[in-house]
């Protein structure tokens, strides 16, 4: 009876170690688990960062964070690429100084990935010179709006004309103001050539060719370009050449203007503000 009570006994202790074994080993692989799983996101999360995918990489980060909750580096990292997601969201929104605030933080995040200080480095160097360029064209706009003689700077006209407004979205609280200066332009160069049609009757005056303006115009329904853009291009002057007429244009929606060349010869062509020739033809 001893012998099976000392053996009962033995036996439940066996069990209990090995019970107690096979606990630290399941622990021991749940930890292994929980190690790898939270290196393989922290890895793929920069991975990420190098690709310049920044919402995919705050994924991987916050994944590494459900598998360590309080883990520093995961925390940086992705503050790191929230801060640069954040600028560029402010920069297309048109929020420029807050986007120049904020990317500023994020290059002050320390102890953060080399690769995201690069990037948030690079990004405040874009974005302040973003902000230098709103400044300066806000400043130089509202100068011509308070031009009461209608004597407008050229450069400035050129340079709103020539803005890109899908590649420039920093810009697009002036976007206003500079709609505003182009159509105060284009009704000073319409009345203009008004005043100067009316004062020499130039408006109805044949060139040497014997080609009135009002002929002149009508040829350029032979130049494609023309033809094309019609229904959104406005005549806003004209004036005699020595080989025929020249008409001043401007798209009604939009920035792009220049002149037509209707000429004697039957030659005709199109020029955009900024030089480039966009449509040749003949009306003969």
């Amino acid at each position: 009876m001893k012998r099976f009570i000392r053996f009962t006994g033995l036996l439940a202790l066996f069990l209990i170690l090995v019970a107690g074994l096979v606990a630290c080993r399941s622990k021991s692989s749940s930890n292994s688990d929980s190690s790898s799983g939270y290196a393989n996101s922290i890895s793929k999360g920069l991975d990420a960062v190098a690709e310049n995918k920044m919402n995919k990489a705050i994924a991987y980060f916050d994944n590494a964070l459900t598998q360590k909750h309080k883990d520093a580096k995961a925390k940086v990292y992705r503050n790191q690429a929230q801060a640069y997601v954040d600028t560029n969201n402010q920069l297309k929104a048109g929020e420029i100084q807050k986007a120049v605030t904020t990317v500023t933080d994020g290059v002050k995040i320390k102890n953060g990935a080399r690769s995201l200080d690069a990037k948030l480095i690079q990004l405040k160097t874009t974005a302040k010179s973003d902000l230098t360029e709103y400044n300066q064209l806000n400043k130089d706009v509202t100068a011509q709006l308070r031009v009461t003689d209608g004597n407008y700077s050229s450069d400035v006209l050129k340079q709103s004309q020539k803005i890109d407004w899908d590649k420039k979205p920093y810009l697009s609280k002036l976007k206003p103001k500079v709609n505003r200066l182009i159509k105060l332009s284009s009704q000073r160069d319409s009345s203009s050539s008004s005043e100067a049609s009316s004062s020499n009757s130039s408006s109805t005056a044949s060139s040497e060719s014997g080609l009135s303006a009002s002929d002149a115009k009508g040829k350029l329904a032979s130049l494609a370009f023309y033809k094309k853009n019609s229904s959104h291009i406005d005549i806003t002057g004209q004036q005699q050449t020595a080989n025929g007429w020249e008409f001043t244009w401007h798209f009604s929606s939009g920035n792009m203007g220049g002149t037509f060349e209707v000429n004697n010869d039957g030659s005709m062509s199109a020029q955009a503000s900024s030089g480039d020739n966009v449509g040749t033809g003949n009306w003969k």
